[in-house]
């Protein structure tokens, strides 16, 4: 059985640095997700997700441990965006940041899944930093998001991410593991 940590929780939940911050103290393997969305600005190729071409995805769900589709609008116009988990880069201390269906797939690796939980208008807030933010799009986004998690599995276990101290040493207890 691998040791992996699963991270899930709506858009700007604050998943990305919850993950960056567990990793500087537990130096775990970062599972980095494949995507054939657009890459951000601030974004960086192999580091934030593996961006691939849609067709190249395709052609590596076989190779996939779990891979999920979006319907966004990107500038007006409906795309579908697909994400996913290489079979390879299951390793065995990880960490991973997902979705409920990627965690489904993921279950049989790991008991340690926590949701990460935020009221929608800090979450609004944080988005709005972006630069890529439309309302259109993330008015999508909540109402897509209020729906994919309406219910949390009870084997998941809620954080609260209203301080980032606070977020990880309350994950890090659970883990058993102290700073």
């Amino acid at each position: 059985m691998k040791n992996i940590i699963i991270l899930l929780g709506k858009s700007a939940s604050g998943k990305d640095t919850i993950l960056k911050e567990l990793n500087k103290i537990l130096n775990y393997n970062i599972i980095v997700s494949w995507t054939s969305r657009p890459i951000r600005d601030n974004e960086t190729q192999d580091l934030d997700y593996h961006f691939v071409t849609k067709e190249k995805f395709i052609s590596e769900i076989p190779n996939l441990v779990e891979y999920r589709t979006y319907n966004t609008l990107l500038n007006g116009n409906s795309e579908i965006w697909y994400y996913g988990i290489h079979k390879s880069s299951l390793k065995n201390n990880s960490i991973v940041i997902t979705d409920l269906d990627g965690y489904k797939s993921l279950e049989k690796y790991s008991p340690k899944a926590f949701y990460i939980n935020v009221p929608d208008n800090i979450r609004t807030e944080r988005a709005k930093k972006r630069a890529s933010f439309s309302l259109p799009e993330w008015n999508r986004r909540l109402q897509d998001d209020n729906i994919k998690f309406s219910q949390i599995p009870k084997d998941i276990k809620i954080i609260k991410n209203d301080n980032i101290t606070t977020t990880i040493d309350e994950i890090l207890k659970i883990l058993g593991h102290l700073r």
